[in-house]
């Protein structure tokens, strides 16, 4: 067998191998998916059901993505469950602060990670981590000229098809103002995801935003 021939029959089988692994991914991740974790449960006390239903909302955002906005989903859907939100802290029956501490893609292994830590915890290595999703379908440098060119062959089709995945990581802190005794003070990390092929995210961000919203409001009991 020729080298001519060697090295084309490689960039054929690399090529078709790809193309199954592409196929794959488009089908297995075509859909848009999400989800949405907390790394602790949170309750609200017994006592506070025939308390007021007040609550002083804080929320801030310390991700290089501002944009990223739950203020006016969350205190919709808060009060849809009976809640009034008010400006008031004195008069306050429930003190809701969040905080979202990252917004961008990322690889789902290394967001889940960073749950572990829990409410407060650092947020090192989520780059590296996703970094990680990215270049692990790279081919490695081969001793073999067919390994190089199957590698770029392999690329080149990988470039129309990849597995995109976006994540937010917020960090919540839940005050119940007790009628007796000292206030409830409880805290959680919320991780939410949204993963399909070739996801872009403007097409992410809103989908995240209702779920990180959903999950929050989802604390508070219904009332109406």
């Amino acid at each position: 067998m020729n080298v001519k021939y060697k090295l084309t029959s490689i960039i054929l089988f690399s090529c078709i191998l790809s193309g199954c692994a592409t196929v794959g991914t488009e089908v297995s991740h075509h859909q848009l998916e999400t989800q949405t974790l907390m790394s602790s449960s949170m309750f609200v006390d017994p006592e506070m059901v025939n308390q007021p239903s007040t609550v002083f909302l804080m929320l801030t955002n310390t991700t290089d993505h501002p944009d990223f906005y739950i203020s006016k989903k969350l205190k919709d859907k808060i009060r849809s469950k009976g809640y009034q939100i008010v400006t008031n802290l004195s008069k306050a029956s429930y003190i809701l602060q969040v905080n979202i501490l990252q917004v961008g893609m990322s690889s789902e292994t290394a967001a889940k990670e960073m749950m572990g830590s829990g409410y407060g915890g650092s947020l090192e290595g989520l780059a590296s981590g996703g970094a990680l999703a990215y270049v692990a379908g790279a081919a490695m440098p081969g001793v073999v000229v067919g390994g190089i060119v199957g590698g770029v062959a392999a690329s080149a089709l990988d470039n129309y098809v990849k597995d995109v995945n976006y994540s937010v990581i917020s960090d919540a802190k839940l005050t119940q103002v007790m009628p007796t005794g000292k206030p409830i003070v409880t805290r959680t990390r919320i991780l939410s995801t949204a993963n399909k092929v070739n996801l872009d995210f403007n097409e992410a961000m809103p989908v995240l935003e209702d779920e990180l919203s959903s999950s929050i409001s989802g604390l508070f009991i219904q009332k109406n």
